[in-house]
């Protein structure tokens, strides 16, 4: 088999330039508006100064950013890392890794191929990056407390290998807890899960979990979780995503959350002997957004586009996400908009949902591709 660091780079780059929605923004070009003068988003607190999300300017509301890698490996998204006393460990999750008990940590973990294309990384971390732009506010961090290291772009084990989670649980409060309150799953709970949550207090099911989503010939097709056609290594997979950055009492970190994952197409890759896991603890959640049907893609918009789709902030001027807030409605046009703040985003800092993607809500784009390299998948 030839180098595939080539093929690779080229399956990539025409997804790296492709959207679903008219939000969604280009990852790199986000980040590199920082060093201009009309910069696209910006870094804001919430009202405690511990965590700071990353907004986009023309809507006031976090950005949803859109980028494209190769599928690595993912941990079972149905039962993540929790596995009951006397059951067997799913393929995808290391030993150190198990629960049999019910954590805030239980959590789906999906890793992204770095080694042959390392620019989610160099884009984070370059001289004129995100995080250097915001550890250049004399307002974040006053504790001058440590990065954590991992994931940071700069360890050589973590570095080939881009991870990032969905929590399938919720922390119980005093709204979520309200005689009356229904929680309506928008998908069927796992045995395990569903016997383990009988009878105890401290948890529900995360209502909004990860797409993940076929894209072939103009269609979406939902995947189930558990069929054979899950993604598989070598995949190159499309997938939307928010960026916070939280500060405790020992260090900060990025926090990814992840909305979509889009199968595009497949490449085939060497066999990778090494180990897939080093512990991430807490890696963030997402949320579902995609449905089944026809759609079309769209290209990057130019700045042209990027300057009508800039609207008036919001009235009340407020800049800050208290905690638990998260996105509301888009300035963009109704039918392709994040909905509204609503009750759910209340619960454990849960972002209110992206409206479904459906054929109306998106305009004619580019032919859809599943040949890379010469091979269909």
């Amino acid at each position: 088999m030839s180098a595939p660091g080539p093929l690779v780079l080229s399956a990539l780059a025409p997804w790296k330039t492709k959207r679903f929605r008219d939000y969604e923004l280009s990852w790199p070009k986000a980040v590199e508006s920082l060093s201009g003068d009309n910069p696209t988003i910006d870094i804001r607190p919430n009202k405690g100064s511990t965590r700071w999300t990353v907004f986009d300017r023309s809507t006031n509301k976090a950005a949803v950013f859109y980028f494209a890698g190769l599928w690595l490996w993912g941990s079972p998204p149905e039962t993540g890392n929790f596995v009951p006393d006397g059951e067997t460990v799913p393929d995808g999750v290391p030993q150190g890794r198990v629960s049999n008990y019910l954590t805030p940590y239980i959590e789906t973990s999906y890793a992204f191929n770095t080694e042959y294309d390392p620019s989610f990384y160099t884009i984070a971390r370059a001289s004129l990056d995100l995080e250097a732009h915001l550890t250049s506010n004399p307002d974040f961090n006053k504790n001058k407390s440590p990065r954590r290291s991992w994931q940071d772009g700069v360890d050589e084990f973590t570095r080939n290998r881009f991870i990032i989670a969905a929590r399938l649980l919720i922390q119980r409060n005093a709204w979520n807890s309200k005689p009356g309150v229904e929680r309506s799953l928008p998908y069927k709970l796992h045995p395990w899960l569903r016997t383990a949550l009988e009878g105890q207090t401290a948890y529900l099911p995360n209502p909004e979990v990860p797409a993940i989503v076929d894209y072939v010939d103009g269609r979406l097709t939902m995947l189930r979780p558990s069929s054979s056609d899950y993604f598989r290594r070598g995949d190159i997979v499309w997938f939307s995503f928010t960026v916070a950055y939280q500060l405790n009492t020992r260090y900060w970190e990025a926090k990814y959350r992840p909305l979509d994952f889009v199968r595009v197409g497949h490449v085939e890759l060497p066999v990778d002997s090494r180990p897939m896991w080093k512990d991430p603890e807490d890696l963030g959640s997402i949320y579902q957004s995609f449905t089944s049907g026809a759609v079309s893609l769209m290209d990057d918009a130019n700045d042209e586009e990027q300057n009508a789709l800039k609207r008036v902030r919001d009235s009340d001027g407020d800049e800050t996400m208290s905690d638990g807030e998260s996105s509301g409605k888009s300035a963009y046009s109704a039918q392709a908009a994040l909905e509204p703040p609503n009750k759910r985003a209340k619960l454990d800092d849960v972002p209110a949902p992206v409206k479904p993607i459906s054929a109306s809500t998106t305009r004619s784009g580019t032919e859809d591709r599943r040949k890379v390299g010469g091979k269909k998948k």
